[in-house]
């Protein structure tokens, strides 16, 4: 299969909820290319949709180890440990997410509800607050 078309068809069936035949589309583009960070990235986000954050947070490794300063990465393997209640351990990834692009305000978000979870509310209230400004400035 065609590297462009096993990505653009994976796509498609992820934004449909088909992520079961997604992955293996992901899975086929990987073959072809082992190296893209972006399909283990991708391939990490549908193993999350579906609640398999083992799988995800391997998948998220993998694009991690292919570059290091993919942030999108760094805060979707943050999310997958939220999930499982390991909110010290997504912090430090909410964190380097938010090192690599100080203005990626879903990171600083993520990173606000890990804090509410470990019950550090003021911390909680400073990441809302920076993610919020982000979201809400006017670029005018």
């Amino acid at each position: 299969m065609d590297l462009n078309l096993s990505m653009f068809k994976g796509n498609a069936l992820y934004a449909q909820g088909k992520y079961d035949e997604a992955i293996k589309c992901y899975n086929e583009a990987i073959w072809i290319d082992p190296k893209s960070y972006g399909f283990w990235w991708i391939k990490g986000k549908a193993h999350y949709m579906q609640g398999r954050y083992d799988e995800a947070i391997k998948a998220y490794d993998k694009a991690i180890e292919l570059d290091p300063n993919y942030a999108n990465a760094w805060n979707g393997k943050g999310l997958a440990l939220d999930n499982q209640g390991k909110h010290e351990e997504a912090l430090k990834a909410f964190d380097r997410a938010i090192e690599l692009d100080p203005n990626f305000a879903m990171a600083w978000n993520n990173k606000g509800k890990a804090l509410w979870a470990l019950h550090r509310d003021r911390e909680a209230d400073a990441a809302f607050s920076k993610a919020r400004d982000m979201w809400y400035t006017d670029p005018s």
